[in-house]
């Protein structure tokens, strides 16, 4: 059993409960909740299910957010499970905003990489813009963190170097996902592999965050990088910014930025610096301390310049202190299997009238070539056995036969 002074775990002395969700990223999702997003499908394939687009059967709605839904779906021409994210009807309307979701689903679908989720097709189908990806079991860092609480070092250091190398597949591409959170990083079952999702795809597409009547900003600015905040034009390390926030809130159980509203919270990643890490978690090593802050730094010139370098140090951090990366991130409890329901239900006619048309070969019994052949062989010696016939050819074109009993 892993003790606190081990180096493999971190814990924080946390006298009261650590709320999943600041004040702010509360307000936000509280506004994204209110809203029904009711997606053009076509008629269900199947009783129960929600309704098809294309090819996909789509099962049942998975989650729901700002810029659209995501469901579970099955491709029939594959009869593949995946995850099909189509686009809020209100953004869809957008030429820029539909033309920018699909331009980027298509840059993502270039990635190769196994920290980063599978895009199979990016698409429009009657009228219904939407994104096809792989369907992961497991659940996101967000869930984790609200059913297990603050991760072991081992751990943190596991999911900040995967998260960072699929950060840096989709850098080489220039590719920047603008929106880096626990809920947006997913550990896939069994192990907790790290897998990036929702690449540049979570926020509105003319700005960053969403600005409403009131003055409210809908997003996760507990996330964003200063420059992200204020409008200003960003690169690759603004992700970098987003990855130090969640490794400091894994190391701390806190975000580095917190107030009552969100222009608070605002106001204070633009203008204040976060409390150092091991003030709050003397666990914490120096280096991972050091990163973390460099991670957070205001200006994008002060962090490291690429996510290859963050990947380097954390596992640099992980060597020197004997912690193996390859340790499972342990799942007790998954979320429901949303096909199961459905599959059980649903029949393959091409697969049934195979196995139909199949079926009397399967019934022959083995060895039956065998035994023909085996009784042919004895006849034929039953028949030389039983008389021989010697014929000779004479001179004059008569033969002469001599039989040999």
């Amino acid at each position: 059993m892993t003790t606190p002074s081990s180096p493999g775990n971190v814990v924080l002395p946390n006298p009261k409960p650590t709320p999943l969700l600041s004040t702010a990223e509360e307000t936000a999702a509280s506004q994204v909740c209110e809203v029904t997003i009711k997606i053009p499908f076509g008629p269900p394939a199947n009783t129960g299910e929600v309704g098809t687009l294309g090819p996909y059967r789509i099962v049942k709605q998975l989650g729901e957010g700002g810029m659209g839904a995501v469901y579970a779906a099955i491709d029939t021409r594959l009869e593949r499970r995946l995850a099909v994210k189509v686009m809020h009807p209100k953004f869809a309307t957008h030429a820029t905003s539909k033309a920018r979701f699909l331009r980027e689903a298509r840059a993502v679908a270039r990635i190769n990489h196994d920290n980063v989720v599978i895009v199979y097709e990016a698409d429009e189908r009657e009228g219904v813009s939407y994104i096809a990806m792989e369907y992961l079991e497991g659940y996101p860092l967000d869930e984790y963190l609200k059913k297990k609480g603050n991760p072991a070092l081992s751990q943190i250091l596991r999911i900040g170097a995967e998260a960072a190398a699929g950060l840096s597949a989709a850098h080489k591409l220039g590719i920047v996902h603008r929106d880096i959170k626990p809920a947006n990083l997913w550990l896939s079952a069994p192990r907790g592999r790290v897998k990036v999702l929702d690449f540049g795809l979570a926020k509105p597409t003319d700005d960053n965050v969403e600005v409403t009547t009131d003055g409210t900003v809908v997003g996760t600015p507990s996330y964003m990088s200063p420059e992200q905040a204020n409008g200003e034009s960003v690169d690759h390390r603004t992700d970098l910014y987003s990855l130090g926030v969640v490794l400091y809130r894994l190391c701390t159980g806190r975000l580095p930025f917190e107030g009552p509203t969100t222009m608070a919270v605002l106001l204070a990643l633009s203008n204040r610096d976060p409390q150092p890490i091991q003030e709050q978690n003397p666990e914490v090593p120096n280096m991972l301390a050091k990163l973390i802050h460099q991670l957070l730094a205001k200006k994008a010139d002060h962090r490291p310049a690429t996510a290859d370098e963050v990947v380097k140090r954390l596992r640099a951090i992980a060597q020197d202190m004997a912690i193996p990366l390859t340790q499972a991130i342990k799942q007790t409890q998954l979320l429901p299997d949303p096909f199961a329901e459905f599959e059980a239900t649903s029949a393959d006619p091409i697969t049934t009238e195979s196995k139909r048309k199949r079926s009397p070969v399967a019934r022959k019994k083995p060895g039956s070539k065998l035994l023909i052949l085996l009784a042919g062989f004895a006849a034929l010696l039953a028949v030389v056995a039983a008389s021989v016939v010697i014929i000779i050819k004479n001179k004059d074109g008569t033969e002469t036969k001599i039989e040999v009993a």
